[in-house]
């Protein structure tokens, strides 16, 4: 969800400016300081991030086990191209997405024997999304939807979808303002829907400017140079891998969500006119971690586990065709 939320943003502003802008060379201006903001929904990108060692605890069956994570690496790679586009008011795009997390696992159940297991998991994801421009109570307004399948390296596992609308408030050079909602068609999510906020505005007399994307992050932005951009605050993450257990409690096919919060620094810059190169660093603290069987609601979750806070590293390369 927080990925499609992220390109969602990205569609709205792009073409909302191309909806009011005349001047081309204004409007392309513009797209590339969006572009700036949201290196996930790039033409392709490839990140690698690795965290430093935590320690975790499990809740398994009633009965308490502990562990620890070390030295945690994953590989992402992102894809977003456009497909069609009618009259600047109706877009379709196609994504892809893959990632390779690795790294190693010991856990200590209440014998007290260590038990140490590598972590190899794969997960991929293909989706097609479609965007209409209209206008509602005299206000701009996009109508999205996205149609999403995704697994890991043995076969598809789920189907998921998506609708929003968001209506665009308020747009100025110091200030922009819009809300909507989310619609999640998926039968394993905890709410129907959920709202949405995009908040921007300049700090007066500063270089700073405060930008917020509910239910996702908020943060100061500030241009270093031409092409340089620094950014601080906090971003919520979602990470999703699907696992085949064969044991005498747990058999079949699982989810494996984790969510956390990533508090720190990032920095970008531009080399070429179209190629990126990211530095990011920071404290990753997770909120939850939960085993779910396949086509439950999270809530019913079979296995939820605690892990601590770490430093974490992200390195990212990525290049934008348009």
């Amino acid at each position: 969800m927080i990925a499609r939320f992220r390109l969602l943003i990205l569609l709205l502003s792009i073409n909302y400016l191309g909806y009011t802008q005349t001047r081309d060379t204004v409007r392309m201006k513009k797209v590339r300081q969006i572009i700036e903001r949201f290196p996930n929904t790039r033409t392709v990108g490839l990140q690698i991030e690795s965290f430093n060692s935590s320690n975790f605890n499990t809740k398994d069956f009633s009965t308490d086990v502990k562990g620890e994570v070390n030295e945690l690496q994953r590989a992402k790679i992102a894809v977003n191209l456009p497909v069609m586009a009618i009259n600047r008011k109706f877009i379709a795009t196609i994504s892809g997405y893959y990632s390779q997390t690795t790294g190693d696992m010991s856990i200590t159940p209440l014998n007290g024997t260590s038990i140490n297991n590598d972590i190899d998991l794969k997960y991929w994801s293909g989706s097609l999304n479609t965007m209409y421009i209209s206008s509602l109570f005299n206000n701009p307004t996009v109508f999205t939807g996205s149609l999403t399948g995704d697994g890991d390296h043995l076969d598809m596992r789920r189907i998921r979808g998506m609708i929003t609308s968001t209506m665009i408030l308020k747009r100025s050079p110091t200030e922009n303002f819009s809300i909507g909602l989310i619609g999640i068609i998926d039968r394993s999510s905890r709410v129907p829907a959920l709202p949405m906020v995009a908040y921007e505005r300049h700090v007066n007399g500063s270089p700073w400017t405060f930008e917020l994307l509910f239910p996702q992050k908020i943060f100061l932005e500030r241009r270093i140079s031409v092409n340089g951009l620094l950014f601080m605050g906090s971003e919520i993450f979602a990470d999703r891998n699907y696992v085949t257990l064969g044991t005498d409690k747990l058999d079949g096919i699982y989810e494996f969500n984790e969510a956390s919060i990533r508090s720190g620094l990032t920095y970008e810059h531009r080399f070429f006119g179209n190629l990126y190169l990211l530095f990011r660093g920071g404290i990753s603290n997770p909120i939850n971690a939960r085993l779910i069987e396949r086509n439950v609601k999270s809530s019913d979750y079979t296995l939820i586990t605690k892990r601590n806070g770490s430093m974490y590293f992200n390195f990212g390369l990525s290049y934008n065709l348009f």
